[in-house]
């Protein structure tokens, strides 16, 4: 989860892109609508996907049970916005679990 953030934060970066194989296997054993999994596939698109993908991808996980950021802000501002709340949720859970 951690690479994945990386990778979303500094999409740019040659050592993000070599993380983009290693995003496709833990996104592969989420499948379906499952936090893990959206968060995975979130960070590969904010990593390679272009604007209109990244815009789909935040605006459908945004109409889910997350607090939007407004659609007036910087798109990537949005997207690692999203992410963050997503991770924190992941955080929360699995402290949770581990009790």
């Amino acid at each position: 989860m951690a690479l994945a953030a990386i990778a979303a934060a500094l999409p740019s970066a040659d050592a993000s892109q070599d993380l983009l194989p290693e995003l496709r296997t833990p996104a592969g054993e989420f499948p379906g609508w499952t936090l893990p999994g959206d968060y995975v596939r979130l960070a590969g698109t904010i990593t390679v996907g272009n604007r209109q993908s990244v815009l789909t991808a935040v605006e459908a996980l945004a109409r889910l049970n997350w607090r939007p950021t407004a659609r007036s802000a910087p798109l990537v501002g949005r997207a690692l916005h999203l992410l963050d709340q997503m991770l924190g949720r992941l955080r929360a859970t699995t402290k949770t679990q581990d009790r």
